[in-house]
């Protein structure tokens, strides 16, 4: 449980680019087993055992629902929560990696092929169903034009 906490908050400083904190909670119980050792088992050897796994673990999950709801409130997202759409709402559901469509934004989709308003630049359709605008394009088309 140590390991998994210092791997995990190494990878995490990587990415961040942050400092790591040489010292942490979750090796108390190894130098709880370490100094019993080094002192000639002032404590049975299991329950510093049993405490050790049940800190480690604690810690571990404690730390790891920090960094879920950390990167959940930096993102605006909610934790294991899935949207409602509603009752009226009409879904299809699509097979493979593209994302379920419902009537409505299917409609969007059969609009935006076409040219946007007032740009020039026409927009098309990826994967998974959304648009990305191609102006690169459009603006060489226009100067082809003039």
């Amino acid at each position: 449980m140590v390991a998994a906490k210092v791997t995990n908050k190494l990878v995490i400083a990587h990415m961040t680019k942050a400092e790591m904190e040489y010292l942490d909670w979750s090796q108390l119980g190894p130098a709880l087993l370490f100094f019993n050792q080094y002192f000639n088992c002032v404590v049975p050897e299991v329950w510093l055992l049993w405490f050790s796994l049940i800190w480690g673990t604690q810690d571990l999950i404690r730390y790891c629902s920090k960094v879920c709801l950390e990167i959940c409130s930096h993102l605006h997202i909610n934790l294991f929560t899935i949207p409602h759409a509603g009752k009226n709402a009409p879904q299809t559901v699509s097979q493979g990696t593209n994302a379920p469509t419902t009537s409505m934004s299917m409609s969007v989709a059969a609009t935006a092929g076409g040219v946007a308003a007032g740009s020039g630049a026409t927009a098309a359709q990826d994967k998974n169903g959304g648009t990305h605008h191609r102006k690169a394009a459009a603006r060489q088309a226009s100067k082809k034009q003039h």
